[in-house]
């Protein structure tokens, strides 16, 4: 819902691809298989927490970097 919104209000839709982009990437290849390795029983808990703590530092990055190019493009 918040992605249908952004792309209505947002004239340039590459906006749009570069904010999904950067957080759906890094959930989808590092989040998401850290958390899936928490939950399993026998697993490595440190491999899987780096997971977790190094793809959420690249979400947050990436989004970041994203919106201050937008920003940075828009004044």
């Amino acid at each position: 819902a918040s992605a249908l919104g952004l792309a209505l209000v947002v004239p340039n839709i590459s906006v749009v691809f570069g904010l999904l982009g950067g957080t759906t990437s890094s959930l989808l290849g590092f989040v998401v298989p850290g958390m899936l390795g928490l939950t399993m029983d026998g697993s490595n808990k440190w491999s899987a927490w780096v997971l977790v703590v190094a793809g959420s530092f690249i979400g947050v990055v990436t989004t970041g970097v994203t919106l201050y190019s937008t920003v940075n493009g828009a004044l």
